[in-house]
């Protein structure tokens, strides 16, 4: 990692959230640990968890909706950054409402005028800057899922909800996935983006799970999300030694897998548990208290072995202490016991 610096704040960092995390609830999770996490788009007071959470609220530190690629984030970015949008955003589907393109998740039913949607886009986007502004640390939640480009000017557009050709009817957008080139320059450009915005902000990288709606029961077709995430896990770490105020958490990609063996994470819904949300959160915060046993039942039984192999090695200690002071009559016993101990071992 570099770029060490303390955050400005005097107390404990603010911390954006941001990618491909939404799914996992760790937003909660992190609230729950005592973070300090920005909250740019409030849901209202009245409103439920399940109506918020279907509406994009109290997911991430803005209503993004998940979005993993880099890409897609990349063009986000730029939109903050410049107040500018794509000539194509505005989508109108086959129920003839229409969405915003880059969150369509957060809009379930749609909105009905084009220039009430514009001024909520505009809205969202001065949020998301005064967020990312705001912030100490960013935690960046990115994964391997592909985005959706629009031919016409290359601008890539978040998979999923969009995934959905009723959302966007009478485009013609290309399912891409970026190899590891583009992935270097999407992030370099994500990087300096977010450096113009906020040159104290510390950027973590995390690495998700692999999304469910990219995986299937063809394997061939998953080949492009996971070669992907190959080429994830080999640049992030280039980027946090070789990019200012980036680190990188491999840890959590180890964790998620633990958690998915002992049933506290489901590849299949891209949801965790409560105790192993609140493992993940302690990871991103840097706390130390995260035990093997907070991530996997098997941690027992690793003691179990230990222990029995000391118990072996104190049997063979005596057995040959004992042989000692027999001498030669007792060699055919010493031959069979040290195949005992061989095939015991």
């Amino acid at each position: 990692m570099t770029g060490d610096e303390v955050p400005t704040s005097a107390a404990r960092p603010r911390i954006a959230l941001l990618g491909a995390a939404g799914a996992l609830e760790l937003a909660v999770h992190l609230r729950d640990a005592g973070a300090d996490l920005i909250d740019g788009e409030p849901a209202p007071d009245a409103a439920s968890d399940h109506l918020a959470a279907r509406y994009g609220y109290r997911r991430l530190s803005a209503r993004t909706g998940d979005v993993g690629n880099l890409s897609a984030l990349t063009c986000i970015l730029q939109s903050v950054q410049t107040g500018d949008l794509p000539a194509r955003w505005i989508w109108r589907g086959a129920d003839g409402a229409l969405r915003d393109g880059f969150r369509a998740s957060v809009d379930p039913d749609g909105i009905a005028d084009a220039a009430e949607l514009t001024f909520l886009r505009k809205a969202h986007l001065g949020a998301l800057k005064s967020v990312l502004r705001d912030a100490d640390d960013l935690i960046l939640l990115v994964s391997g899922e592909g985005c959706l480009v629009d031919p016409k000017d290359a601008t890539a557009y978040p998979f999923h909800p969009a995934g959905d050709a009723r959302l966007h009817k009478g485009m013609d957008l290309i399912h891409e996935y970026q190899d590891m080139e583009r992935l270097n320059a999407d992030f370099t450009s994500l990087h300096g983006l977010l450096a113009e915005l906020n040159p104290r902000l510390l950027i973590r990288l995390a690495l998700g799970p692999v999304a469910p709606r990219e995986m299937s029961a063809d394997f061939t077709t998953c080949l492009p999300a996971l070669r992907q995430l190959s080429d994830l896990r080999v640049l992030m770490a280039h980027w946090a030694s070789t990019l200012p105020r980036v680190s990188y958490l491999p840890i959590w990609e180890h964790c998620t897998g633990l958690l998915a063996q002992t049933g506290q994470f489901s590849a299949a819904t891209g949801q965790v548990t409560p105790e192993g949300g609140a493992a993940l959160a302690r990871l991103c915060l840097g706390t130390p208290d995260v035990e093997a046993t907070d991530l996997s039942s098997p941690a027992p039984e690793v003691v179990h072995v230990a222990e029995d192999l000391a118990q072996k090695k104190a049997r063979r200690a005596e057995r040959r202490a004992k042989r000692a002071g027999k001498g030669a009559a007792s060699d055919k016993v010493v031959c069979e016991e040290e195949l005992l101990e061989a095939f015991s071992r």
